[in-house]
């Protein structure tokens, strides 16, 4: 008879990334109008990153799409992105047990990182949520987060991207490492020393900068607005 295989080892959670500072508001509150929300996103000829700005007091009229640059609170691009993240889930806006899910990282270092697993238990208005991992382990059992929002889960994505497809400079994507999809921004590419090239990222978690290969990298749904 053959020899039993032996149990691979369980995965250990990664170490987290170190988040940049914060940025700092301008010193004259009177010179920066004050934004009331982000209703759109777009990536423009040359790549960059657009967002279409909804102005406190203003008329949706007067909406105006600016570089990200000029928007000086992080939290308004979360929250427009937890927007997005919410409209896709299935009909009935509400997921099933046993479904496989993406869960967006909030604790310290993995912001803007997801992970994939599988709903094990839904709340009765179905906003709030148990996971299993299907990477991380707890000892000998899959690791459960407990109490997770709807607005950090989405469908799972393909962990392949498109054929053919490149990512423009300026766009959103997601890169795998430490087994998560973790947020960054493309900044070009690169010949990378084995042949090929590899696509010059900026982490969102952290700002810093690293180079994947294409195999390592797909789009970002919330981004292109895709399910």
């Amino acid at each position: 008879a053959p020899e039993p295989k032996k149990a691979p080892e369980p995965k250990k959670a990664p170490e987290p990334k170190k988040s940049p500072p914060a940025k700092k508001a301008k010193e004259k509150e009177e010179e920066v109008r004050k934004v009331e929300k982000i209703v759109g996103v777009r990536a423009t000829k040359t790549g960059a990153t657009e967002f279409l700005i909804k102005w406190t007091g203003l008329s949706y009229r007067e909406n105006t799409w600016e570089p990200e640059d000029h928007i000086l609170d992080d939290s308004l691009i979360d929250e427009f992105m937890k927007s997005k993240i919410v409209k896709m889930a299935p009909p009935g806006g509400k997921y099933k047990v046993g479904a496989m899910v993406d869960v967006l990282g909030e604790a310290d270092g993995f912001e803007y990182s997801w992970v994939s697993g599988k709903v094990v238990t839904v709340s009765k208005a179905g906003l709030k949520y148990s996971v299993e991992y299907a990477d991380f382990m707890d000892g000998k059992k899959h690791l459960v987060e407990k109490d997770i929002d709807i607005s950090r889960l989405r469908p799972t994505q393909s962990k392949e991207a498109p054929k053919k497809w490149r990512p423009g400079v300026g766009e959103l994507i997601e890169v795998l490492e430490d087994d998560c999809w973790w947020e960054g921004k493309v900044l070009g590419f690169e010949k990378a020393k084995k042949g090929g090239e590899t696509v010059k990222v900026m982490l969102r978690v952290s700002d810093e900068q690293k180079g994947y290969s294409l195999a390592q990298a797909r789009p970002s749904c919330w981004w292109t607005g895709k399910k």
